[in-house]
């Protein structure tokens, strides 16, 4: 019992110079490698704990000692580094070492990614920062698989009370809450292509370097989903347009998707956050980003202002992915409820021959895009996976 309220882990003391830090810091990403953390996250961490030792030291006389334990307190994984002497408060004094604000900026950003904000506390003649780790979770499909069990369990509880009271949780709490949510979701998404493609375009810093890559890049992208869409959708149409005799999949959607291409401008600024028309959004992103890039000298100010928007609004849309697993549930305790999974169930071959041919193809061009830059395709595959933790 006493042993989940505070474990110890590991822990050492050792004077306070510039290999010795570097040591500390090594050991610090080994015995943390275990931990929910990202590599890259560790990473960072690692670089918060060096700029704090870094400050000590740049503070007090050689041989000063420092000391760090790794503990674990109610299940919690905790970082402590000690030192003794007067007080020194490492997270307030970048300024007074005359550390670029572009540093201290990108230490704040590392600390809003990873989630850790270290404390600093004076106690007993010892300066004490402490970093609070990540707590473990569960990773998505674990997430996504108690969703699809609890929506089971709600439909045979409610398949138990009368027929209008399954129909009042269905349209009256569960549709009203997963419009809410997709929304939200929407919302935020919108948002966030708009301001990427600003910041990025911006960030090419020339116009010049512009219209070399971001012209290409952009028709590559564009070229690959059109293709992508249309023979899926030609595939499909083939062997469930012909065979059955439906209208599900037939040649004018290729018209319709051609029409969403020449559709690329907007008619008015609103209307692509409303309709969430990325093709819209990508134009609008670009083009807004070019002006920036054109009149950098004159909107230096309106530029910083949307960086710190995107990194806002990813961090926002970050939060609200990772809670995915409760619109799967309202998503399928409704169908049941509705009875309407029977209808997709019957289209479940056509949905799962469409995902098939698009994940071929895009798997085919991680592979052709790895062999031309020489880059691990598997490396590539890894890094488009979504976040998870693991332990």
């Amino acid at each position: 019992m006493l042993s989940f309220i505070y474990k110890k882990i590991n822990g050492k003391d050792f004077v306070l110079d510039a290999k010795n830090i570097d040591i500390f810091s090594e050991e610090l990403e080994h015995l943390l490698s275990n931990a929910p953390l990202q590599h890259e996250d560790l990473l960072k961490l690692r670089l918060l704990t060096e700029t704090v030792l870094i400050n000590w030291m740049m503070s007090v006389d050689e041989g000063t000692k420092v000391s760090f334990q790794i503990y674990k307190f109610m299940g919690r994984t905790h970082l402590e580094l000690a030192m003794d002497g007067e007080a020194i408060n490492p997270l307030e004094t970048l300024d007074d070492f005359d550390m670029p604000t572009q540093f201290a900026e990108m230490m704040q950003s590392f600390q809003s990614d990873i989630g850790i904000t270290p404390v600093y506390s004076y106690s007993h003649g010892s300066n004490i920062v402490k970093f609070k780790l990540p707590e473990k979770e569960l990773s998505p499909l674990a997430k996504t698989g108690m969703a699809v069990a609890l929506s089971i369990g709600t439909y045979a509880v409610c398949s138990l009370l009368p027929g209008e009271w399954a129909q009042f949780i269905s349209k009256e709490i569960f549709e009203p809450t997963f419009s809410m949510f997709m929304g939200l979701m929407s919302m935020l998404a919108a948002v966030m292509v708009f301001a990427s493609l600003v910041s990025s375009t911006v960030g090419m810093g020339d116009r010049k370097l512009l219209n070399k890559y971001g012209r290409g890049v952009f028709l590559y992208y564009q070229l690959m989903n059109f293709s992508f869409t249309a023979v899926a959708i030609v595939v499909c149409s083939l062997l469930f347009g012909i065979v059955s005799g439906n209208n599900v999949f037939n040649a004018a959607l290729l018209v319709e998707v051609y029409k969403i291409i020449l559709a690329i401008i907007p008619n008015n600024i609103i209307k692509p956050f409303l309709d969430g028309n990325t093709l819209q959004l990508l134009f609008m992103g670009i083009a807004f980003g070019c002006f920036l890039l054109t009149y950098k000298d004159e909107t230096e100010s309106l530029i910083k202002t949307i960086y710190q928007f995107n990194f806002t609004i990813t961090k926002l849309l970050t939060v609200v992915c990772n809670k995915m697993h409760y619109a799967v549930y309202l998503s399928l305790s409704m169908m049941l409820l509705n009875g309407s999974l029977s209808k997709i169930v019957s289209a479940v071959n056509i949905i799962l021959l469409f995902a098939g041919i698009t994940a071929t193809l895009t798997l085919l061009s991680i592979v052709w895009i790895s062999w031309k830059c020489k880059y691990n395709a598997w490396q590539m595959l890894k890094n488009m996976e979504p976040y998870h933790f693991t332990w």
